[in-house]
């Protein structure tokens, strides 16, 4: 890039990726000129116009220390009176304004509510969820929103969950499988509407960035492409933004099927708007380690979303030829028991037909045994003469 010296040096600049993404970076410089502002001259310094000569004087720049930001992690999780997990984030930022006002799916839980005996359920979210989720554990982000915007529910048999740091927008957690499978950080998200309060959950996500496998979820509300959203304009700033996040944290889109737009504002006629700002996302620790996941957007049903699955599947791990070698025997067993099917079926069908052919002879035995002795009044005869009401038995008088 050429800038003229004239000028002063530019601190940013912009550029579209191969994608198609307007992508912001910092420039650094190793070095700048020295410049006087008056003469415009490069090398030139105010000391030395004030001495009547001049003198060229060469200055190192500064380099800015940054200092690693200071996580601090939760031990032994703490219960509060209505069970929900005392949680420390990374750090608290108090947030620039009153958050926008959303619809809280969970706002029947905080009301009170009365059953058939009169009885009244005592309020409090933790006591409502321990009872209608009996054997789970679960936290929230009630200490940083009221009323809580995230909850989160994990079954403890299967999953032992820390919670990392926390805020308004997004619970972080660290997960680790019983089942002995790699443990891995997981993300939970609900930003704000407002683009601006969504510029510190950016940088959270940038202090959080780990190179273990790690896993962000849920709602963005925001779009990373122009096509990701119909019915309504899409700010090239908000692209921008997320873009540049996730670019600097190394995620990408897990393989998704179902919906592609993952969410619709439920209006009607050209009032109605897809999005997808429902998304669930993985750096490559996580692919290298999960590398048969997929999710799946369902239909999105009474909800304005689409619940996302996320599943992984058993794989082979291993160079080319064993990852191949092993699918083949895995193929050739269903194939033994593919061929295990169709012998039964055929050994069906021979005893269809050799049952069918037993019954034919039991008919034709039959037959021999009536043309035999039908006709010459036996017992047979009558018997079959009465099965069939063809033998009438009538009392007559007789006159002498």
């Amino acid at each position: 890039m050429d800038v003229p010296l004239s000028q002063e040096l530019p601190e940013l600049i912009s550029f579209r990726d191969e994608n198609g993404v307007m992508v912001r970076e910092s420039l650094d410089y190793e070095w700048r000129p020295t410049m006087y502002t008056k003469c415009k001259m490069i090398g030139h310094v105010h000391t030395a116009y004030r001495q009547g000569k001049l003198k060229k004087v060469w200055v190192k720049k500064l380099t800015k220390q940054i200092q690693p930001p200071v996580t601090e992690y939760v031990t032994s999780p703490v219960l509060d009176p209505e069970g929900f997990r005392s949680l420390r984030p990374v750090r608290v930022r108090a947030s620039p304004g009153a958050p926008v006002r959303t619809s809280n799916v969970f706002q029947i839980l905080e009301t009170t509510l009365t059953g058939d005996a009169g009885l009244e359920v005592e309020k409090g979210n933790g006591k409502l969820y321990q009872k209608f989720f009996a054997n789970w554990s679960f936290t929230s982000n009630s200490s940083y929103h009221a009323g809580g915007r995230i909850v989160v529910v994990w079954k403890a048999g299967c999953f032992n969950v820390n919670i990392v740091a926390a805020s308004g927008q997004f619970l972080h957690c660290h997960v680790t499988p019983v089942s002995g499978m790699l443990s891995f950080y997981c993300t939970f998200f609900y930003a704000y509407n407002d683009p601006i309060m969504r510029q510190e959950l950016w940088r959270d996500l940038r202090l959080l960035n780990t190179h273990d496998p790690w896993l962000l979820c849920e709602d963005f509300n925001c779009v990373m492409a122009v096509e990701e959203r119909i019915g309504a304009p899409v700010r090239q700033c908000d692209i921008v933004d997320i873009s540049s996040c996730m670019h600097t944290c190394g995620m990408e889109d897990i393989k998704c099927v179902g919906n592609f737009y993952t969410w619709n504002n439920k209006h009607q006629g050209s009032k109605r708007v897809f999005s997808t700002i429902y998304r669930i996302l993985a750096n490559q620790a996580w692919q290298g380690c999960y590398s048969t996941d997929e999710v799946c957007f369902m239909l999105e049903g009474h909800f304005d979303h689409s619940p996302g699955l996320l599943t992984v599947y058993s794989g082979i791990v291993g160079s080319k030829m064993f990852t191949l070698v092993n699918k083949l025997k895995k193929v050739k067993l269903a194939l033994k028991e593919l061929n295990k099917i169709a012998e039964e079926l055929r050994a069906i069908q021979e005893y269809s037909a050799k049952h069918k052919a037993y019954l034919d002879f039991l008919s034709q035995k039959a037959k021999v045994a009536w043309l035999k002795d039908g006709d010459e009044s036996t017992a047979l005869f009558f018997i079959k003469a009465l099965e069939a009401g063809m033998c009438r038995i009538k009392s007559t008088p007789f006159m002498i």
